[in-house]
């Protein structure tokens, strides 16, 4: 689709992979201004310190977070910051497929599809799983985690806050996306899925 711009917002893009998988969750902010370059670099430094402090240590030691880049999303040619990563997790139990995932839902007080986005979290050990279904311990580990995402941006931003971003009203684009504040986070399942597309 065409561009579509959203005044104030940047979207952050955490790349992974593992045994040669590449897993990429984007999520979105928004702040009272549009974000400059240094604004991106801040950005992905918060969220590499966020990613260790909370989600690190129960990642598999294979999987590696490698790269985060953030991108001003006010306009097509806005400015964008890469920063290398390359973290592994801590973990050391043996893990299951790289493909069968947890995801993790983003909710807002919109209904639709337009007001959700998830994502992925993997690949899971096997401590965290009994066949296809998820123990509650590390579902609810990562949306903990990610309940903490607001706290952590607004230290370095004051009022900057997650949120999905709307492209479309039935079905029509939007002359500017509508950045939908995040309000609720949850295991979307407490069985494995499979990834077959990157969400955000």
């Amino acid at each position: 689709m065409a561009f579509i711009p959203t005044p104030n917002t940047c979207k952050s893009a955490l790349q992974f992979t593992y045994e040669g998988v590449s897993i990429v969750n984007t999520i979105w902010f928004t702040k009272s201004q549009n974000f400059d370059v240094n604004d991106l670099a801040l950005m992905n430094q918060t969220l590499e310190t966020w990613w260790a402090t909370e989600l690190k240590q129960d990642v598999t030691q294979d999987s590696v977070l490698d790269v985060i880049t953030s991108y001003d999303m006010s306009s097509e040619f806005g400015p964008v910051h890469n920063r290398g990563v390359g973290l592994a997790g801590d973990a050391v139990s043996p893990v299951g497929s790289a493909q069968v995932v947890l995801t993790v839902s983003f909710k807002t007080n919109n209904r639709g599809r337009s007001g959700r986005g998830y994502n992925a979290w993997s690949p899971l050990l096997e401590t965290q799983v009994d066949k296809n279904q998820i123990f509650a311990a590390i579902r609810n580990v990562v949306a903990a985690a990610y309940m903490t995402l607001n706290s952590y941006v607004d230290a370095v931003f004051p009022g900057c806050r997650h949120v999905v971003v709307s492209f479309y009203n039935a079905g029509v684009p939007r002359s500017e996306g509508l950045a939908q504040d995040v309000v609720a986070y949850a295991s979307t399942t407490p069985f494995t899925r499979t990834q077959k597309r990157r969400r955000e």
